[in-house]
């Protein structure tokens, strides 16, 4: 298998230029086959935060040194959910929703049934890094490109 570091292809935008609440995002991911955990919630990216141009959505960020151990409990917020930040131009393409949302639920689950807890941040790291082939991150964006290709009718 070759391991995607980014999407595959160019999503289309909505034929109607339409953008898409949050309610109907969650609502197209689930209509393609993105089963979001009870766990997991998506918000837009606030106007004024920061994101890499490269980057599509985030969730908690950690600096610690080396070796630090990273409870699971640390990524949850106080209603006990991973937040994951989306930039808002992928609310305008049905397809990026559908790659986003698909990537961000197939790493974060893998993560959580790998590590669970008791994790070295370098193990973290490993797997959610961009530039590390094969990882859990590369992986995902595999996911998140056959899905696209589903939706587009190729796969």
């Amino acid at each position: 298998m070759i391991a995607a570091q980014g999407p595959s292809s160019n999503w289309r935008p909505n034929p109607d230029g339409r953008k898409r609440t949050m309610r109907e995002a969650y609502d197209i991911a689930r209509q393609h086959g993105v089963e979001i955990p009870d766990y997991v919630e998506f918000h837009v990216l606030p106007k004024g935060y920061p994101m890499a141009v490269n980057q599509f959505a985030k969730t908690t960020e950690f600096r610690e040194f080396d070796g630090t151990v990273i409870q699971w409990d640390k990524f949850l917020n106080q209603r006990g959910k991973v937040p994951f930040l989306v930039k808002p131009d992928v609310m305008t393409s049905d397809e990026a929703i559908v790659a986003v949302f698909g990537h961000e639920v197939f790493e974060i689950e893998c993560l959580r049934r790998r590590f669970d807890s008791n994790a070295p941040i370098e193990a973290w790291e490993a797997e959610t890094c961009p530039n590390n082939e094969g990882n859990t991150h590369s992986q995902a964006w595999d996911y998140a490109n056959s899905l696209v290709a589903r939706m587009r009718g190729v796969a």
